[in-house]
């Protein structure tokens, strides 16, 4: 299954969410662009595997104080989003 995403959301992808997990960086690493969109081809597995990892940052840090959605929390949303969409749509 391919993934598109805008180098903005790759960024943050490799630097918050998988920062620590250099297998995961070097599948998207291994990412095509075109146009500035990054086309990732992995499974649903690994793409599970990835929201999940958005599901927890999100938990972490993705809340102020007042438990309302932050900045990061609003881009995890939508990353979520897209790995779930995608990852279910082909079923």
């Amino acid at each position: 299954m391919t993934f598109k995403l805008i180098k903005t959301e790759i960024e943050f992808l490799v630097t918050v969410v998988l920062k620590n997990n250099s297998s995961l960086i070097s599948i998207i690493e291994q990412s095509i662009v075109d146009n500035g969109i990054f086309s990732i081809d992995i499974d649903n597995v690994l793409a599970d595997a990835i929201r999940d990892l958005y599901l927890e940052q999100l938990h972490i840090s993705g809340f102020d104080e007042n438990y309302n959605l932050n900045e990061e929390g609003k881009i995890l949303e939508d990353l979520i989003d897209i790995f779930y969409i995608a990852a279910w749509s082909h079923i």
